[in-house]
């Protein structure tokens, strides 16, 4: 489970209205073993607006 809340942390959802970025761990979210960037439908933290969110890996977990 220390290896799924690692990388989880490491991948970040950014609002494409605002630019408010939080990780997927923060929002409450799980992503483990993940390619690529995609998009998913969500509410915003920063504006408070649905919008697509951008969801990308910022690091690779270990790399520190």
């Amino acid at each position: 489970m220390e290896r799924v809340e690692a990388e989880s942390r490491a991948w970040f959802m950014q609002c494409r209205k605002c630019g408010y970025e939080i990780s997927v761990w923060d929002y409450g979210g799980l992503r483990y073993r993940g390619a690529g960037t995609v998009y998913r439908l969500g509410r915003c933290r920063g504006c408070q607006k649905v919008s697509m969110l951008r969801v990308y890996q910022r690091s690779q977990p270990g790399s520190d």
